[in-house]
């Protein structure tokens, strides 16, 4: 079979595996830590590297190829663990990978609050879903409790939330979705990183340059 068919079906495989599991797109993914890193304080925002949080809020699609920890409990052990490497790297002064690593631990949390992923269901509905939260902005709102609870609670409310919107049809249900997981990201980020300080800034130096080198490597 000529290569660039077998190519073609690949990337045709690829794409249809990743619309099954995905939860929020991945511009969906990019808005929420932007609007996560503009609501943390002034230090925080001046440490962290926006495009590499960026960029890893969407590498559990597009990099690691994971269609499989995107919905709770699975995903709740995936965001412990990017959180606890983000943490790390913070402490130790490599702002630029711990960035990388709380836009991933951003996908896994937020994923768990879409509502077609909490009540496992693929197909076309699950891609209307996506598409129109699409066009909705994450807000980051006020979420009580720790990171287990609200990635539990927000994986139950999700089902109901999703059996509401199949009836209803109604976009203000996206949108509360869309705001429980921004604000569950940004507590769970802005916790790890106040658990970093004191930074241990004398045990890695940073240059510039290394921002390139990550943007390569990250793709």
């Amino acid at each position: 079979m000529n290569k660039a068919i077998i190519f073609t079906i690949f990337l045709v495989a690829v794409s249809i595996n990743i619309s099954a599991v995905s939860a929020w797109d991945w511009n969906t993914h990019e808005e929420i830590v932007e609007s996560n890193y503009n609501s943390l304080p002034e230090d925080m925002q001046q440490n962290l590297n926006l495009n590499l949080m960026k960029k890893g809020s969407t590498a559990p699609d597009f990099v690691f190829f994971d269609f499989k920890y995107h919905s709770y409990p699975n995903s709740y052990r995936k965001a412990i663990y990017w959180l606890n490497k983000g943490k790390f790297y913070y402490k130790k002064g490599d702002f630029y990978y711990a960035s990388y690593c709380y836009g991933v631990a951003s996908h896994y949390i937020t994923d768990s609050f879409s509502a077609p992923h909490a009540a496992g269901v693929g197909g076309l509905q699950h891609s209307i879903y996506e598409v129109k939260g699409s066009f909705l902005k994450p807000k980051m709102i006020q979420i009580k409790g720790d990171l287990k609870s609200t990635m539990y609670n927000g994986d139950l409310n999700g089902t109901k939330s999703w059996n509401m919107w199949i009836k209803s049809r109604n976009n203000s249900l996206i949108q509360n979705d869309l705001d429980h997981a921004t604000g569950a990201s940004y507590n769970a980020v802005y916790s790890s990183i106040n658990d970093a300080y004191p930074i241990q800034k004398n045990n890695f130096q940073i240059t510039n340059n290394l921002e390139l080198v990550y943007i390569y490597l990250i793709g």
